[in-house]
């Protein structure tokens, strides 16, 4: 078993909520990132990249000169962006994770609404099929 597939279950956190092991992402984080898209997490970046130096491009254009003029301030802006970029997607992180332990929080006091799944089989389902000849 693969660690991106493993079921964490209770006792491995030292727990016993009768949870769907899958909700202990809330609490013990997400080591495995099992939850987190790799193009997302640059996406911050990417975006402060865009705007800064699409900023200065525009400053340039707004006051009538060529596009790669002042140089410098446009990879200044660029850094800038990337900064921010940078502290907004932590801000949002920390936001998310906040929001994440409240909703944890609710399911430890009503661990009724959270139950594992149990096993649905396609064998339960289908009727058995003698052919006509």
């Amino acid at each position: 078993m693969t660690e991106s597939s493993k079921q964490y279950s209770n006792s491995d956190l030292g727990l016993d909520l009768g949870l769907d092991p899958n909700c202990y992402l809330f609490l013990r984080g997400d080591p495995d990132q099992r939850t987190q898209n790799p193009f997302l997490r640059r996406l911050g970046p990417i975006c402060g990249v865009v705007f800064g130096v699409g900023g200065a491009f525009i400053s340039n254009w707004l006051g009538g000169r060529p596009y790669l003029t002042n140089l410098p301030r446009t990879a200044m802006y660029g850094a800038i962006g990337v900064g921010l970029g940078v502290y907004l997607q932590r801000k949002r992180m920390e936001v998310t994770r906040q929001n994440d332990l409240m909703i944890y929080h609710y399911m430890t006091q009503h661990p009724e609404d959270f139950r594992p799944k149990e096993r649905v089989l396609y064998r339960d389902y289908l009727r058995a099929w003698v052919p006509i000849r």
